[in-house]
């Protein structure tokens, strides 16, 4: 059985400092410790390479915004967090 959402945060968020780059790597865990099927990937763009969030599904956009806003105390999106590099599969 997975543990909750704020169990998860708490856990991750006692190891290091928050800033966007511990953001990236908490949705990353998140992904891989829930088996969602969204992805990121390193991309090239005209400024450089860039972390692209590609989004499984509204669930998982969802569970992944839900996990950032517990992590910052905030109600921050995660589209914030990739600073708008989000791919919707849905």
């Amino acid at each position: 059985m997975k543990i909750s959402f704020s169990e998860f945060v708490k856990d991750f968020n006692s190891r290091v400092e928050i800033n966007l780059d511990h953001l990236k790597k908490l949705v990353r865990s998140a992904i891989d410790y829930y088996e969602l099927k969204s992805i990121e990937k390193l991309e090239e763009t005209a400024n450089g390479k860039v972390e692209t969030l590609y989004i499984a599904s509204m669930a998982e956009e969802n569970i992944l915004s839900r996990i950032v806003g517990i992590a910052t105390g905030e109600d921050i999106s995660i589209e914030e967090v990739y600073d708008g590099y989000i791919v919707r599969k849905h």
